[in-house]
């Protein structure tokens, strides 16, 4: 059952207690400043929830991200993975400029220690359950 800590028309945060993982969904374009906004919003519930997972569902966001792609591998990342966040599955855009500018993007990410990409959240969210449990944290529940 997923809490819902978080929603607008263009970005929705849940919250699954059981996993300690929390899940976005990305809708259409971010400007630099919109996306600053969100991902501010996401550092702060990462450090209320103490969540270990995260699932991002870029799927239906569209292109906008080239703006801050560079600031997000190399600042926003590092921050999620101080508040916590061990794992993140990334369900890629299907807007081919958002999803190359995604991909250069998570291609220059250090932390969290685990990333990788999807097609699809089914997938994405069974990925993170296959993982081991870090140090500190309680496993995802099956």
């Amino acid at each position: 059952m997923l809490d819902t800590l978080l929603d607008t028309p263009s970005f929705t945060i849940e919250y699954d207690p059981a996993r300690r993982c929390l899940c976005t969904t990305w809708r259409g374009t971010h400007d630099a400043a919109a996306a600053l906004v969100r991902c501010n919003q996401l550092l702060d519930q990462a450090r209320l929830t103490q969540a270990r997972w995260l699932l991002n569902d870029s799927s239906q966001s569209l292109d906008g991200w080239y703006e801050i792609a560079q600031w997000l591998a190399l600042n926003y990342f590092p921050q999620l993975a101080d508040c916590g966040i061990w794992a993140i599955a990334w369900v890629n855009a299907r807007d081919w400029p958002a999803r190359t500018h995604m991909a250069q993007m998570l291609a220059l990410v250090e932390r969290p220690l685990l990333l990788d990409t999807f097609d699809d959240v089914e997938a994405a969210y069974g990925w993170l359950q296959t993982l081991p449990t870090p140090a500190g944290a309680s496993p995802p529940a099956a």
